[in-house]
């Protein structure tokens, strides 16, 4: 015993720096390790801007769960944001009266300890500087602008390709290509393996939704190249040569609704959930999952569902689902109080005026009540819409032309009335001048126009009878909406 003792006191040093380092270790662990830490510079801008970051639901992208999001307001040329560990991938929406080129549309992947610097201006890019930075701005290359723009882009490449006909082809060259990049980048610089996957799976994703949009476009233009039986079988080959579902991507939704519509071929499974889109029995199990856990999540933040409803998709999803890592998050939902049936008018002058709650099972209703016998510009849109929102943007001289011309204003919001306040919040930030309305999804339906109000941004003209006059109007941002109406208004004078 008392040898034993002696031997823990001659090596009592050598113990106390062995528990020295353990304890180092154990505070690093519980959060002494450095932070990773965002930094956006602004070097052209002192006005103050919202930046809001979109933080990923277990993998899947979020654009409106409140839970997962993380708001500053900022005046200056820096903002310094510190990624909770937990956070792994997110997206970042940047909004002010300075037309940014924002990173909006960039997927960030950050580790522990990861410092990322980001320069935005007005004129150029984004530029990246810090851990990855040559694989986020490989990134921002292929996120860079909206959706709809991205799958214009790739439409109008193919169209312009000499080398070959083949839609198959062309997008696989378009994925290899970038994978190739990614893989060099890989080599060159000492880049997280987790990092290459995550970016790797947005490549492949994103040119999936690409490919998946075009082919359920009405008028499909790549059809000048081939036909369309050609076209179709080289989506599905498409699908086939990529078939895992990536990390923070939902291009499986296109694909779903392709088989549905019988373009592709795909059988139905049915796993006993009450089904919120039809085209979802079309997936695979672990498709359905991340779709109908991301629908469920977009639906309730979006106020497009009830109590009842949500109860009923989260008991049905629980039990095709029992081991899912989606559920706590579904779980926690709550649904929002809704206010159906919002009739208001915003001016510079008055600013907004609620009028209160009317059912109008028909436009013509309201314009005879409110606006009487003068032609009225209806605009389709909604919040989470984007290009309605850019369009927002070249109304100006539209706006002016209305007044000159006695042409009523009348905004139709296609958002659920459990998104009262953001409807709202969204008018007067844009200063939208004019009669709004706020219907229910069922009443809007109802409406004899309502198919064609599905695509989004949507104009309308109707005449002073409340007959419409144009069914669907350019967009401002064409320059030809204001000849369009005046041509229209000179043949009804006639």
């Amino acid at each position: 015993m008392r040898h034993s003792l002696i031997s823990v006191f001659r090596r009592w040093p050598v113990i106390k720096i062995l528990v020295g380092i353990l304890f180092l270790h154990s505070c690093s662990a519980d959060g002494g390790h450095e932070k990773k830490t965002l930094t956006l510079y602004f070097p052209d801008s002192t006005i103050e801007k919202r930046v809001v970051l979109y933080y990923s639901i277990k993998g899947i992208q979020n654009y409106l769960y409140k839970d997962y999001i993380a708001e500053y307001d900022t005046v200056g040329d820096c903002l310094s944001v510190t990624i909770p560990d937990s956070i792994q991938s997110f997206r970042v929406g940047i909004g002010s009266d300075l037309q940014l080129q924002s990173s909006s549309n960039v997927n960030f992947f950050m580790r522990e300890g990861a410092q990322l610097s980001v320069y935005l201006d007005t004129l150029q890019p984004p530029r990246f500087e810090g851990t990855g930075a040559e694989l986020q701005q490989l990134l921002y290359e292929v996120k860079k602008g909206s959706g709809a723009q991205r799958e214009k882009r790739t439409q109008e490449a193919y169209l312009q390709c000499r080398t070959d006909s083949s839609f198959y082809n062309f997008i696989d060259r378009e994925i290899q290509t970038y994978l190739r990049r990614i893989d060099s980048i890989e080599q060159a610089c000492d880049i997280d393996s987790a990092f290459v996957r995550y970016a790797k799976g947005i490549v492949i994703d994103d040119y999936l939704y690409r490919a998946g949009s075009i082919g359920r476009s009405v008028k499909n233009p790549c059809f000048q190249k081939t036909d369309s039986v050609t076209f179709y079988s080289d989506l599905n080959r498409l699908y086939e040569r990529y078939p895992v579902l990536q990390e923070d991507g939902l291009c499986v939704g296109n694909k779903g609704e392709l088989r549905r519509l019988g373009l592709i071929p795909g059988d139905t499974l049915n796993l006993g959930i009450d089904y919120i889109y039809a085209s979802f029995k079309y997936l695979d199990s672990k498709e359905q999952e991340m779709e109908i856990a991301n629908t469920l999540i977009i639906n309730v933040s979006a106020g497009m569902m009830d109590s009842v409803a949500l109860a009923r998709q989260v008991t049905g999803f629980k039990k095709a689902f029992p081991n899912s890592i989606y559920l706590p998050v579904l779980e926690r939902l709550k649904v929002k109080e809704a206010k159906d049936y919002c009739f208001a008018e915003y001016s510079e002058e008055v600013g907004f005026k609620e009028y209160g709650q009317f059912e109008f099972s028909d436009l013509t209703q309201l314009t005879g009540k409110f606006i009487g016998p003068r032609y009225v510009l209806v605009d389709f849109w909604a919040t989470w819409c984007g290009p309605c929102l850019a369009e927002m943007g070249h109304t100006e001289e539209l706006h002016k032309f209305l007044k000159e011309n006695d042409i009523a204003m009348l905004y139709v919001s296609l958002d659920y009335s459990r998104q009262y306040e953001q409807w709202k919040k969204m008018i007067l930030d844009k200063k939208l001048e004019g009669v709004h309305y706020l219907p229910t999804p069922e009443l809007a339906a109802k409406y004899p126009y309502y198919e064609g109000t599905h695509y989004i941004p949507h104009f309308m003209l109707m005449g002073p009878d409340g007959k419409v006059v144009i069914e669907r109007c350019e967009l401002p941002s064409s320059g030809e909406l204001i000849p369009q109406l005046q041509a229209a208004i000179k043949r009804s004078a006639q």
